[in-house]
């Protein structure tokens, strides 16, 4: 989300504004009447949402097996109040909803299911691969996933259920963690949680000339 803080702009004002003029920018911020005295809005974005990524490898083992990943879920709080506007800036945000928590499914980036013919470990070959695109899930101390795979000779499926929690004591918002998955064998899934470092993520050019409609 973003907002703007109404302070920021009362501070920068310059000395060609009379101190009523400010009041009534402040007041009125952002609106009609502030920006025909050309202010506006600085705005300071945030991220809410913590995301993960997801890695297999395959634990090796003497004897063979293909095992396929059909689903990856992580069990969250599913539902939030977006508060995007308040003339009090401490109310702006994100507040989720307590008791509505259910499991959230990774997909692919177009957001079609995963692909089991796509998604597999053999255990004789450490080969590690990404799955999925991410996940975007509300802050907390700890999660449970779920890593449902099948295995290619028998058929079987099963879910394996699994915590996930940091060294760093809680999943932070705006943070991005990796979840490697290393699988033993059908029942045997081990897991690590490493948070990743920022990326540059570019630039977003603004035209200072332009002025609104």
């Amino acid at each position: 989300t973003a907002y703007s803080d109404p302070m920021v702009t009362y501070n920068a004002l310059g000395s060609e504004y009379t101190q009523e003029e400010k009041e009534e920018i402040l007041r009125y911020s952002y609106s009609e009447y502030t920006a025909k005295n050309n202010v506006y809005p600085q705005l300071l974005f945030k991220h809410h949402l913590t995301k993960f990524k997801f890695d297999v490898i395959a634990g090796q083992r003497e004897d063979e097996e293909i095992i396929r990943i059909t689903n990856i879920r992580i069990y969250s709080k599913n539902m939030a109040d977006l508060t995007v506007a308040h003339k009090n800036v401490g109310n702006v945000g994100i507040s989720f909803v307590d008791g509505r928590e259910g499991l959230l499914e990774l997909r692919e980036a177009d957001r079609s299911p995963l692909d089991p013919k796509k998604y597999f470990v053999n255990t004789h070959v450490p080969d590690t691969m990404q799955v999925g695109d991410a996940l975007y899930v509300a802050p907390q101390v700890q999660y449970v996933a779920e890593v449902a795979v099948t295995e290619d000779v028998s058929k079987h499926t099963y879910i394996n259920t699994i915590p996930l929690v940091t060294k760093e004591g809680k999943f932070d918002p705006g943070a991005v963690y990796l979840v490697t998955f290393s699988l033993y064998g059908m029942m045997d899934v081990r897991v690590d949680v490493d948070m990743l470092g920022w990326i540059d993520g570019g630039h977003i050019n603004i035209d200072t000339e332009l002025k609104p409609n």
